[in-house]
């Protein structure tokens, strides 16, 4: 089968989606499909460069779409370009996609063509509204795939229960990983945190953390200069940050790493003041069930569909430093039980979210 992936992505980025779409591109192909992705052109880097920087070791069709640089005209501009790129390629047996008008549109050049959409929040402002109303009844619309079941409850509340939508929790690439080294105890756990330096992804709580935990280093992966500069001048002198680094060198950088943050907040604000904290699955806790060490993370009720408390993980207070550095210390003063959480995260990884299952799962659920 081919699959026409449609997406509003700029690859390569540092963007969170970016990463998502290639690894789901991925994942396709692992199942045994061609692929073919529609994106926009991110950084100049040669195609091959740009799977390395991904980890995607099984590469697919890149096909960059030409983008207006005048903002207010992105999205035309984009979606005409989508709209010539798709005469050119050979004709999909699935569209699927993250990008509602460019869905919709195409479902009228041929709407023979199946279709199917994922969103990761509902949409904002009556326009995105309408659109994906239009696109839910276009003859080729099969399914609405939801990263969580909160967001699926929520399509369903705003629509009504005929809507076709399955939940598709989002997942990691299952990877073999050094051992972390023994650490003599005196000296400490190297505490790892990875993703983007925003209040709402909880840097003020980690900062709060660094003083209070003071025997601890605290790693930060993600970010640019105005970040960190931003965040030094709040955190102790055990905090290091690393800055952003390439998603596929990940793996590699976290190796001397004990413990896993995910400290989200209950409001998570994007772009324009929009608050998806309600619905998040944070790519950051699969790739730290891949990691072989243990998780602690905020204790908001998305999180619950995925981290099961003392089982394959801990939660904490998303505002209460004291909680966090209670459950830190819980796994200094005992390591096999972060042992015991570690193997058991990385287990419902193996069998429930790597990629591979999700693309499998979406497709099956297609059918």
């Amino acid at each position: 089968m081919h699959i026409l992936y449609i997406s509003a992505s700029w690859i390569p980025s540092k963007n969170a989606n970016a990463v998502h779409v290639m690894k789901m591109c991925q994942a396709f192909k692992h199942n045994g499909h061609h692929v073919t992705l529609f994106c926009a052109k991110g950084a100049d880097m040669q195609q091959a460069d740009i799977f390395y920087q991904y980890g995607i070791r099984d590469s697919f069709t890149l096909c960059f779409v030409p983008r207006a640089n005048i903002k207010i005209l992105w999205n035309i501009f984009y979606t005409i370009g989508i709209l010539r790129k798709f005469r050119t390629v050979q004709q999909p047996d699935l569209i699927y996609g993250r990008y509602a008008f460019a869905l919709l549109l195409l479902s009228y050049l041929n709407s023979n063509i199946p279709l199917a959409y994922e969103a990761h929040a509902l949409p904002t402002g009556k326009i995105n509204l309408l659109i994906e109303r239009l696109l839910f009844k276009r003859p080729g619309f099969k399914k609405l795939i939801t990263i969580s079941s909160a967001l699926q409850q929520d399509y369903l509340d705003a629509a009504d229960d005929t809507l076709p939508v399955d939940v598709a929790h989002d997942g990691a690439d299952l990877q073999e990983l050094p051992e972390a080294p023994p650490r003599p105890k005196q000296d400490g756990l190297n505490i790892c945190y990875i993703g983007k330096l925003s209040a709402g992804k909880g840097l003020t709580l980690i900062a709060k953390l660094s003083h209070i935990c003071t025997a601890h280093q605290f790693h930060i992966f993600g970010g640019d200069q105005n970040d960190i500069k931003k965040w030094t001048q709040y955190c102790a002198k055990n905090v290091h940050f690393h800055g952003h680094v390439a998603h596929g060198e990940l793996s590699q950088k976290i190796s001397d790493m004990d413990v896993m943050l995910a400290p989200l907040q209950r409001v998570n604000i994007i772009d324009k003041g929009y608050d998806i904290g309600k619905w998040t699955s944070p790519l950051k806790i699969f790739e730290y069930m891949n990691s072989g060490r243990p998780i602690i993370c905020s204790d908001i009720p998305v999180l619950h569909e995925i981290i099961e408390p003392d089982v394959n993980g801990l939660m904490a207070s998303p505002t209460d430093a004291q909680d966090w550095a209670y459950k830190i210390n819980m796994l200094y003063q005992d390591p096999d039980l972060g042992n015991r959480l570690a193997k058991k995260a990385r287990f419902d990884l193996e069998t429930k979210y790597t990629w591979k299952k999700r693309a499998n799962a979406i497709l099956q659920s297609l059918a």
